[in-house]
């Protein structure tokens, strides 16, 4: 796992994604959609220390198209790269 600490991202939104999984277990995850520098767009997941802060969250949930600096957890997931938002400050 690798950690990129201070990423400058513009945050275009984020979404609540719950459901029913297939086999029937809940399930409820915040995903954002942010751009970097260079125009990449990537969808991470919020993570855990965030959500588990309702403030936070919910004035998350209302913002779009915002400078923020973030840390990213970054992890190898088959031959893709994925990440997780640790730290988010607006």
């Amino acid at each position: 796992m690798m950690i990129l600490k201070n990423a400058e991202l513009t945050l275009l939104n984020i979404i609540k994604r719950e459901g029913i999984s297939k086999l029937g277990k809940p399930y409820l995850f915040y995903e954002g959609k942010f751009v970097d520098d260079e125009g990449n767009v990537c969808n991470l997941k919020i993570g855990k220390p965030i959500i588990d802060n309702p403030a936070e969250i919910t004035k998350l949930l209302v913002l779009k198209n915002v400078e923020v600096t973030a840390d990213v957890s970054l992890y190898p997931s088959g031959f893709l790269l994925k990440g997780t938002i640790a730290k988010i400050t607006t």
